[in-house]
């Protein structure tokens, strides 16, 4: 009796929980709260048309069939789950941020370039100060290589015993 108290507030507290700050595996898109995102048996949040899209192409469901205890292979940790009820993918919404227009990334790219601006003066200061290192620089800081120097002495090595016989 206890265990199925435990397990049915495990549930209820599954199903309340909003997932803040991570990505549906499937889509990459993050969870917006006027979103429709299921819960695995895992415990990995996906998108439900995610899922319904996933579970559709994997399996031999036909596109336009309400499935119930369907048994997938989970796409995040590869466990087998079962999901009691999954409806088309086209009874469930997209994702929130899959419906924003990006404009082909421009805007994006263009608000990662001032967000790189913003940290040139940290960079040019860590550069003045020693704080970042030159890879060129220091392959070339020693006089005396090891690979070039044991290459030599073989090689010197080589043409005394030449001279000798």
């Amino acid at each position: 009796m206890l265990y199925d108290i435990i397990e049915l507030a495990r549930e209820y507290l599954t199903a309340c929980n909003f997932p803040s700050g991570i990505r549906c595996s499937i889509c990459l898109f993050e969870f917006a709260p006027e979103d429709q995102f299921m819960t695995t048996e895992c415990f990995h949040y996906l998108h439900s048309r995610c899922l319904s899209d996933y579970a559709h192409s994997t399996s031999s469901l036909p596109s336009n069939s309400i499935s119930t205890n369907l048994q997938l292979i989970c796409p995040v940790c590869r466990e087998t789950i079962i999901i009691k009820q999954l409806k088309t993918p086209e009874e469930y919404s997209e994702p929130y941020f899959a419906q924003v227009e990006v404009n082909d990334g421009r805007d994006l790219i263009e608000e990662a370039k001032q967000e790189m601006r913003k940290f040139d003066d940290i960079y040019n200061k860590q550069q003045e100060q020693g704080g970042i290192i030159d890879e060129e620089a220091e392959r070339n800081k020693f006089l005396v290589r090891i690979s070039e120097n044991v290459e030599s002495n073989v090689s010197e090595e080589r043409s005394r015993e030449t001279e000798e016989s």
